[in-house]
């Protein structure tokens, strides 16, 4: 079961890129989903040579990868909320900034709670980003303005609807896990048991990423 649902994964973290390639004929990295398209595909690729095939040891991975994915959600969600305030940008960068330094004192000692520590910051950003995204796209459906320009009748026909949903269920899934991941680990429980919730919360984010993209009108 878990080989299944790991190997799924991954090859549905390919799909996201080599599908949009497909559809609109040409990678535009202006969108602001683009970033995090590539981040899922390198990431997959070293994730199954390096961590599976070579079997190095993946610590410095679980640290940067925090990084490079808080980047991608905070282009995806600044170029869809069209955030220009540089005050609360700098304000958001330097938290993250604070909270990742933080989380490298715990690196070496331990990586469960250095990744806790990145979890807690990220997860909330997307819990308060996904807020506003929907209060916006409700106020946008129904001003008189959007309606008459026979925009979207609904969520259903955003193509961005999906990709959100996707890291709300993602980090408010695994937010727990994360938490407590250093007990789990240190306890006497299968700590594989527990990571399948990881496994399949990144699942159904990469599907929805791929119907995303899928919805994505052609260039």
């Amino acid at each position: 079961m878990y080989k299944i649902l790991l190997y799924g994964t991954l090859i549905l973290g390919m799909l996201p890129l080599i599908l949009i390639l497909i559809k609109i004929r040409r990678f535009e990295i202006s969108k602001p989903i683009s970033p995090f398209i590539w981040l899922t595909f390198f990431a997959t690729l070293y994730e199954y040579i390096f961590t599976i095939v070579l079997k190095n040891d993946s610590i410095y991975w679980f640290q940067a990868y925090p990084l490079l994915s808080f980047l991608t959600i905070y282009y995806f969600f600044f170029k869809e909320l069209n955030i220009r305030n540089k005050i609360t940008k700098g304000m958001i960068t330097i938290s993250f900034m604070l909270s990742y330094f933080v989380s490298f004192l715990f690196l070496e000692q331990d990586i469960f709670i250095s990744s806790s520590v990145n979890r807690i910051f990220i997860s909330f950003f997307v819990f308060v980003c996904t807020i506003i995204w929907f209060k916006k796209k409700f106020d946008d459906l129904i001003s008189v303005e959007v309606f008459n320009k026979n925009e979207f009748s609904n969520l259903w026909e955003i193509s961005s609807f999906y990709f959100v949903t996707g890291l709300f269920l993602y980090y408010s899934t695994t937010f727990l896990l994360f938490l407590s991941s250093n007990v789990i680990f240190k306890s006497d429980l299968y700590f594989y048991d527990f990571w399948l919730i990881n496994i399949f919360a990144t699942l159904v984010l990469r599907i929805l990423l791929i119907i995303s993209v899928w919805k994505m009108k052609k260039a």
